[in-house]
Parts: structure tokens; sequence; C-alpha cells
């Protein structure tokens, strides 16, 4: 049977097992702050990657779909015109 290079099953497994222990001791309410946290960090990472993304790709380099697709930084929320313009 062939290897393989890459298992997401097993990075998943490997990523729940590392929350467990880190959260296996944490009360309710520390578990909600915990997911908060998380939350916030992978928010702020993902407008950090769209600031960059819109700083060297600008929009004249970019597929002509993306003329229409609208990118919030802040909530990192990506808007789509219901029709797009002919």
């Amino acid at each position: 049977m062939k290897k393989k290079k890459f298992d997401c099953v097993e990075m998943m497994h490997r990523a729940g097992r590392k929350i467990d222990q880190e959260t296996k001791n944490l009360t309710f309410q520390q578990k909600v702050e915990y997911w908060r946290k998380k939350s916030e960090e992978a928010a702020r990472r993902q407008a950090e990657r769209t600031k960059a993304f819109n700083q060297a790709a600008p929009l004249n380099y970019r597929p002509a779909f993306w003329e229409h697709w609208r990118c919030d930084p802040v909530t990192t929320s990506i808007t789509l015109p219901l029709i797009a313009p002919g």
C-alpha cells in the first residue's frame, strides 16, 4: 500500500487531540473564552491576509470575476452581487 505524503484525517485528529489537551481542565466559561480568543485570532489573521493580498494584487491584475467581489477586511466577509454587471 502506498504511503500518503499528507493525511488530512490524521492532521484533523492531531489538532483535535491538541485542543482536548489544552481545554480538558477548563470550565464551560473558560472554554467559551478560549474559543472566543481563537476566533478573534483567526479573524485577525484573515484580515491581515486580505490586506496583504489587496496590496500585492491591484484590481487590474486580478481575474475579471474578482471585480465583483467585495471583501470587508474587518469582518473578512466576502460579498458577491446577485447579478454581475453585463
